[in-house]
């Protein structure tokens, strides 16, 4: 059964430039405008690694809360040249680092125990927060 009154229509994005664009936004690749850094001393994070990370629940309590409450739960790693967690200042952090995924965040003794998925480069613009939980 049809209807003769339907009209089919094509659709075509046009992004802002007036150009078209075949993309579709996956909600992966959607990234927030901040992100809470969490210092990384001994190697660099990487996209597309997946490895577990323990901090100390005394001093990276909160930054953990605060992303947990983001609805993408997503933290920046920044590789901090070997400086202790406890130690680091904005000026120790390098310019770009990894946004990583926060997967199966628990926390036993004085530890927070979580995975991380690294998802995408970024690159610091400017810092909103020069204290633990240092944002950006």
């Amino acid at each position: 059964m049809t209807d003769k009154n339907v009209i089919h229509a094509e659709v075509e994005v046009i992004n802002e430039g007036g150009e078209q664009n075949n993309n579709i936004a996956l909600p992966s690749r959607i990234l927030p405008q901040h992100l809470y850094l969490i210092p990384i001393a001994t190697r660099p994070f990487f996209p597309g690694q997946v490895q577990p990370i323990v901090l100390s629940a005394e001093y990276w309590k909160d930054t953990i809360q605060k992303v947990g409450e983001t609805e993408q739960k997503l933290v920046g790693l920044v590789y901090t040249n070997n400086i202790p967690a406890q130690e680091t200042a904005p000026e120790n952090f390098a310019s770009i680092g990894c946004v990583g995924k926060i997967l199966k965040p628990t926390m036993q003794e004085s530890n927070i125990h979580f995975i991380c998925q690294g998802m995408h480069r970024f690159r610091i613009k400017r810092w909103l927060g020069s204290k633990v939980p240092f944002l950006v």
